[in-house]
């Protein structure tokens, strides 16, 4: 089946308005104007409903764009991996482990060739910072995460891989953006998550179904991140491998290399305090 893109768009609007726009003479034929006046209120309509898509059918779309819902279902646990360049002394890499059924998370920022680890397991939280030179066995000092870290952090496990899955479930509210965005060339629609006077954004390509951006408010400075390619995970979903980020704190790009692994073995070391 064909689908009218938004080039189409303009030679049918260009067909109404400028008869020497198209091959044929201009007519008088009143038969011949209606069937030119039917054909673009066709196209406006279709173009009005295709875009009147409810958040829930975009998001379904995203699901089925990426993998279907059994790809999704039966994660244990998962393991993401990134690394953030922008040719800078702020450069690191970062793993993520979350173990949803125990309310565990492991966060390890390296910076410098050193690890930080945060960690949420259970009830409890904590902060592992390195101590000693780089040049002999790591030895770590311990702290409790405060409540709002440790909050946050169990937000990010309720969350899972995308907060707008289940939004509801999750504490936000869910409404449709009304400013479309073209991201790449591609029209998306923004879906706006709203919680505790803070919102995120998420524009969905309306051609492909996949998830093109994302702006957050993150602790008084707003986040942008671009997705530009994805790639299917062992468990069959499709998930952002390579994509650009940058905050208005710093307005540095960085280029973010992704991987993720899901239901793997987890060593019971990464949630001993």
């Amino acid at each position: 089946m064909n689908v009218l893109t938004a080039g189409s768009s303009n030679f049918l609007v260009n067909y109404i308005k400028n008869p020497k726009f198209h091959v044929h003479t201009k007519s008088t034929d009143p038969v011949h104007n209606m069937k030119k006046y039917a054909l673009l209120f066709i196209f406006l309509g279709f173009q009005t409903a295709y875009s009147q898509k409810s958040a829930t059918e975009i998001i379904n779309d995203f699901v089925n764009a990426t993998g279907g819902s059994a790809s999704y279902d039966s994660l244990q646990n998962y393991t993401i991996r990134r690394t953030f360049r922008a040719n800078a002394p702020t450069d690191f890499d970062e793993e993520v482990i979350v173990v949803p059924a125990t309310q565990s998370m492991s966060r390890r920022k390296t910076l410098m060739q050193r690890d930080f680890f945060y960690v949420v397991h259970l009830t409890s939280g904590w902060l592992r910072i390195p101590t000693g030179s780089r040049d002999k066995v790591a030895t770590f000092s311990v702290k409790d995460l405060s409540e709002k870290e440790s909050g946050a952090m169990r937000q990010e496990i309720l969350d899972g891989l995308w907060p707008f899955l289940d939004a509801t479930k999750k504490g936000y509210t869910l409404q449709l953006g009304s400013s479309p965005a073209t991201i790449r060339g591609q029209v998306c629609t923004p879906l706006i998550l709203s919680q505790n006077g803070q919102s995120k954004q998420y524009f969905f390509g309306n051609q492909d179904g996949l998830l093109h951006r994302e702006i957050l408010e993150e602790e008084g400075q707003t986040v942008t991140w671009d997705h530009l390619e994805y790639r299917s995970t062992a468990k069959g979903f499709s998930y952002p491998v390579r994509s650009t980020v940058i905050s208005t704190r710093d307005r540095r790009l960085t280029q973010v290399n992704t991987s993720v692994l899901v239901n793997t073995t987890i060593p019971a070391s990464t949630f001993t305090r």
